[in-house]
């Protein structure tokens, strides 16, 4: 089983406005300010500024056939999703609540750390997939991909970050084939992706049908991509492909609004679940194509497709929503029946994250968030990021281990079953089982 993860926290926003000129450039700086001490709007922001991080490559031309729509009218051959399934609807309003130190077994954490035998130096910025006997981790800032047990133990490196061949540049995030022991990772901003076997020995590499921003892969050939709202002839934002061959693609767009770069895919073999971060709907992806599962109505801080269709100016709508309030998902995990989904409401001065616990088999929902007036257990909850959730239905998270430091010290009644080095800072796995009472 396979799992997906695109870590909130990404590029220091110092590195983001500094190309941006006249009323674009005043009305992001604006923008940015008014979001400075805002995480979550912070995580947003980040996505939407991959526009900026790839222009010295790619050029304006390129940069706007990525991320920006542009307008043309009508769309006549829209491909419509399968319909035979029925939808099953979350009600994001739900009473149907527990506070996170309810739902979670607390008292039975338990945590891996990520070692090696020599220095081993993580970000926060990560990606991570489990199999049934490893963990592999891209880390996104300094660009490595890794193999670990399932202990967290380093076993190799696979590949490394260059210009040279066999070397990736601009990662993207990657996928993993079990039954071939085979990993492919995007890179060079979306327009290439490379092969690699579980050693780390290079395989090959290919040139993507067009810039894409995440991918899955179901067998040798077969690939879903995601392109964002623009960036293909159809305006059509998924798209089922023989590698560069494309089948089918799935979900029109129109618009100018900025896209949020992650990855959207959550892999589980042959199939696998498809979300993004604006749209509530959640879909099974396969070799039959796509249908929806399941959606989550926001209600009155829903963004619809028909606001993203009408944006002229994408900086005045994301000033807008600020002001307004919206909601919007920020992973997925699964297992069998069982969801777990992260999402996120905004508003400028305040900010909301929760967890969605669904089991479509019995047609039941829970909404997992933080009722504490303790900050320091909110910080501990909101930064949690769900990678996992294993065959005895515990939960695994990525943690700040400053953060979980910091929680634990104040509830001096929880233990841990191992001890938390003060030399290493990096990232861990929290181990939380869910709460059976």
């Amino acid at each position: 089983m396979l799992v997906n993860l695109y870590v909130w926290r990404s590029l220091p926003m110092n590195r983001q406005a500094s190309s941006l000129k006249n009323r674009e450039g005043f009305k992001f700086n604006l923008i940015r300010l008014k979001m400075k001490n805002n995480k979550v709007n912070q995580y947003l922001m980040h996505k939407a500024l991959f526009i900026f991080r790839i222009k010295k490559r790619l050029g304006n031309l390129a940069i706007a056939s990525l991320l920006i729509g542009i307008l043309f009218p009508g769309c006549q051959d829209r491909q419509r999703v399968s319909s035979d399934y029925k939808t099953f609807i979350v009600n994001y309003h739900t009473k149907n609540t527990e506070h996170f130190e309810t739902f979670l077994d607390m008292a039975n954490i338990s945590i891996t750390h990520f070692k090696a035998d020599d220095t081993l130096f993580l970000s926060e910025n990560l990606q991570v997939k489990y199999t049934e006997n490893y963990i592999f981790l891209l880390d996104k800032v300094y660009e490595q991909l890794y193999r670990f047990n399932d202990s967290g133990q380093l076993i190799n490196k696979i590949g490394r970050s260059g210009l040279g061949p066999s070397e990736y540049v601009n990662t993207g995030f990657f996928t993993v084939d079990d039954n071939n022991r085979t990993l492919s990772i995007l890179h060079n901003n979306g327009t290439a992706i490379m092969i690699f076997d579980y050693d780390g020995n290079f395989l090959r590499e290919f040139s993507t049908p067009f810039i894409i921003t995440s991918f899955d892969q179901l067998d040798s050939n077969l690939y879903f991509y995601y392109t964002g709202y623009s960036n293909s002839p159809s305006f059509k934002r998924l798209h089922m492909a023989d590698t560069l061959k494309i089948l089918n693609s799935f979900l029109p767009l129109q618009t100018q609004a900025f896209d949020m770069i992650e990855m959207n895919f959550t892999a589980m073999g042959d199939y696998g679940y498809f979300r993004e971060v604006y749209f509530p709907t959640i879909y099974k992806y396969s070799y039959s194509g796509i249908h929806e599962i399941f959606k989550i109505n926001f209600g009155h801080c829903e963004i619809t497709q028909k606001m993203l269709e009408e944006v002229k100016d994408p900086f005045e709508f994301f000033e807008k929503i600020q002001n307004n309030g919206f909601c919007s998902t920020a992973s997925l995990i699964a297992a069998g029946s069982k969801y777990y989904v992260v999402t996120i409401e905004q508003k400028s001065g305040f900010n909301q994250v929760s967890h969605f616990y669904i089991d479509l088999e019995d047609s039941i929902y829970t909404r997992v968030y933080s009722n504490a007036n303790n900050l320091i257990e909110y910080d501990f909850f909101s930064q949690l990021k769900p990678v996992y959730i294993d065959s005895e239905n515990n939960l695994h998270f990525i943690s700040s281990q400053i953060e979980l430091k910091t929680f634990l010290n104040a509830r001096p009644d929880m233990k841990l079953n191992s001890s938390m080095s003060d030399n290493n800072l990096n990232p861990l796995i929290v181990k939380i089982p869910i709460n059976k009472n």
